[in-house]
């Protein structure tokens, strides 16, 4: 995944060109936990709009997966919450991305898990 980290738009096209499914997740570990990262959350965690622009166009993308993602609460602690790339996108403030995502028809008033919509990470 150094290709994203690195935002090596050549290193990143190839692996997409390599990827069985556009929805592939990627295992991230660190001390405190493990989780498994679609694809879509990296490329919009880059904002690095020509990246968000190639992920987001890859044919059968979802663009409503939730994913268990490390995120600061209110009091700045790190924790597992429940997203979708809308709301994380809104989150990590990628308004691009978070633009692009409606302009391709995700649904604002989709509920996550714990009943909340993307709205609820607006700042």
């Amino acid at each position: 995944m150094s290709v994203l980290i690195t935002q090596d738009m050549y290193g990143i096209k190839k692996l997409i060109n390599k990827i069985s499914s556009p929805n592939i997740v990627y295992n991230y570990k660190t001390d405190n936990f493990s989780v498994a990262i679609p694809l879509i959350f990296l490329a919009i965690g880059t904002e690095n709009n020509e990246i968000v622009d190639t992920v987001l166009s890859l044919p059968d993308i979802n663009l409503s997966v939730i994913a268990k993602l490390p995120m600061n609460d209110s009091d700045g602690r790190t924790v597992l919450t429940n997203v979708s790339p809308l709301a994380y996108a809104i989150y990590i403030n990628n308004l691009y991305a978070a633009e692009k995502l409606i302009k391709l028809g995700v649904d604002v008033n989709q509920k996550m898990p714990t009943k909340l919509t993307a709205a609820f990470f607006v700042r």
